[in-house]
């Protein structure tokens, strides 16, 4: 005899069954049940393969998010939780990648040879500031003045807002004349 798999409580039902209801029918509590479920293992493994917390929880969260985004790539006749795993894996790579590259950035920054105008003095300075800023702050800057970035170009890497940019900048400058 077949079971009604509508008829039962959600959180007794299978993953691939509430993914299909999610793709099928954007259905909320499919997602919540799922992400529930999902949430603690994986922020585990993030945390396990990138070493931070905070990054633990941005790759969880991006994981989530290109599930929305990609759920009409899932195989419902596949299990749910390998392809899950897959996609944050990926994104712990992704992240890794990124954060070795942003250390290799700075570390060249910070040896870069003295030029005419920036002497030794104030190279030693502005290495000083950087370091004193949280790390979201030296990014936005160095995107900014470093690199030379637009507010449009910082948006799109950043993934915010034209203004949401702005605003970073904006606050990070005064976090910088603030610890002067």
């Amino acid at each position: 005899m077949a079971v009604n798999m509508t008829n039962l409580p959600i959180e007794n039902v299978s993953d691939e069954i509430l993914m299909g209801r999610f793709c099928e029918k954007l259905d909320e509590d499919a997602f919540r049940v799922i992400a529930v479920r999902y949430y603690d293992s994986a922020f585990n493994i993030a945390r396990r393969k990138l070493g931070n917390e905070a990054l633990a929880q941005d790759a969880v969260q991006e994981a989530f998010i290109r599930i929305v985004k990609h759920r009409k790539r899932y195989n419902p006749s596949k299990s749910f939780a390998p392809w899950f795993y897959t996609i944050l894996n990926n994104i712990c790579i992704d992240f890794r990648r990124r954060e070795v590259r942003y250390r290799e950035t700075l570390n060249d920054f910070s040896n870069a040879q003295e030029n005419e105008s920036c002497g030794g003095y104030l190279k030693n300075i502005v290495r000083d500031l950087l370091d004193s800023l949280s790390r979201a702050d030296r990014n936005i800057l160095m995107l900014r003045y470093v690199y030379g970035l637009s507010f449009a170009e910082i948006s799109e890497r950043s993934e915010c807002s034209l203004n949401a940019a702005k605003k970073r900048v904006q606050r990070a400058l005064r976090r910088v004349k603030t610890s002067e």
